[in-house]
């Protein structure tokens, strides 16, 4: 009798601990697979704070070129505005273009810092309307080719003519250019950055 005693005590037993084994085995696996998609979802999260910081970064080198911007379109509209004055002042006194601006240097170096600025925008269709705004500002500061054979009163209403587009011109420029910075700060508002 003590035979079987010990065969049914060890086969509950053995049962048992194959049980728990298996169990465990079973238990080692889930969580493999529960560590595993966790350091799937740790990779996400760590990709989606790399490109959020990416967006947040490149926002604020855009809000920071957006905010020089439309000053600089401003002041090159100003000098070209000035220029055109002085055109239609000297037309008006004597009777001819003058041969050179008085202040031809700040023209030239806020032209430079303006393509330098658009050159940073991110957006090409700002970029490409600020360097066409500025192409033709700077095409409108100088004597027309054929000045020479037009007489004064026509040169006037050229000049004339020059100062009604310059201010198309900088309107439309500047509405793009501000648009598109009120886009930006309403992607910072809608992001909470």
């Amino acid at each position: 009798m003590t035979e079987p005693n010990w065969v049914q005590l060890i086969i509950p037993a053995a049962s048992g601990l194959l049980g728990v084994g298996i169990g465990s085995l079973f238990n080692l696996f889930g969580q493999a697979r529960a560590d595993g998609r966790a350091a799937v979802r740790e990779e996400h999260a760590r990709a989606d704070e790399i490109l959020a910081r990416t967006r947040a970064e490149r926002r604020t080198y855009e809000l920071e070129t957006f905010a020089r911007l439309p000053e600089l379109v401003q002041k090159y509209g100003r000098i070209t505005g000035q220029a055109l004055l002085f055109d239609e002042k000297t037309l008006q006194e004597d009777g001819r273009l003058a041969i050179s601006l008085p202040n031809d240097q700040t023209a030239f170096d806020l032209s430079v810092e303006l393509m330098l600025v658009t050159s940073q925008v991110l957006d090409q269709g700002v970029r490409e309307a600020v360097d066409e705004a500025g192409m033709e500002m700077t095409m409108m500061q100088l004597p027309p080719l054929d000045g020479r054979s037009r007489t004064s009163d026509e040169l006037i209403v050229l000049m004339n003519g020059r100062m009604k587009r310059l201010s198309e011109l900088l309107k439309a420029t500047l509405d793009q250019v501000n648009g598109n910075r009120r886009g930006l700060y309403a992607e910072a508002v809608a992001d909470g950055t």
